[in-house]
């Protein structure tokens, strides 16, 4: 039975939890402000598209960066379907930004992604497709709620 135990513990994660991780990652790299960090998980050849409009996902970044000397990004709502070498993979993200350490802006964003697995770099992302929402705080987790409750008083 032990031996059962840590052969699951020691197996290799799952396409699944490595793509999680790895949007995770990317999350904590924008809020850490690393372009780097962020794009490290995009093939070369990635494209984004918000509503109708190309994005120049550095270009993005960059700006964002520079606007807000403080930067919020969570993703949550994961939802990953693998399919042989490939994945799409739709969640929704929120992102802030501001002067200071609580985000004078939030933003929601339904994402709609594919991924292939690379066979030199793993899991990377390959396309995007993400609108912006009405921030409808009874979608955002528990934990942002309570951080934007202590905000408001």
């Amino acid at each position: 039975m032990l031996l059962a135990a840590l052969a699951a513990a020691c197996s290799p994660p799952s396409d699944e939890e490595i793509i999680r991780e790895r949007l995770a990652a990317m999350a904590a790299a924008a809020r850490d402000k690393n372009v780097l960090g962020v794009r490290r998980y995009l093939a070369p050849r990635f494209t984004a598209r918000h509503g109708r409009l190309a994005v120049d996902v550095n270009r993005l970044l960059l700006a964002w960066f520079h606007r807000h000397e403080v930067v919020e990004a969570r993703v949550f709502n994961v939802q990953v379907e693998v399919e042989g070498d490939g994945a799409r993979v739709r969640f929704q993200a929120v992102a802030g930004g501001g002067p200071g350490l609580l985000p004078e802006r939030l933003e929601l964003f339904d994402v709609d992604s594919r991924w292939r697995r690379d066979p030199r770099d793993g899991w990377l992302m390959t396309a995007a497709a993400g609108w912006r929402l009405e921030l409808d705080t009874e979608a955002l987790p528990a934990p942002l709620l309570k951080l934007l409750e202590r905000a408001a008083v």
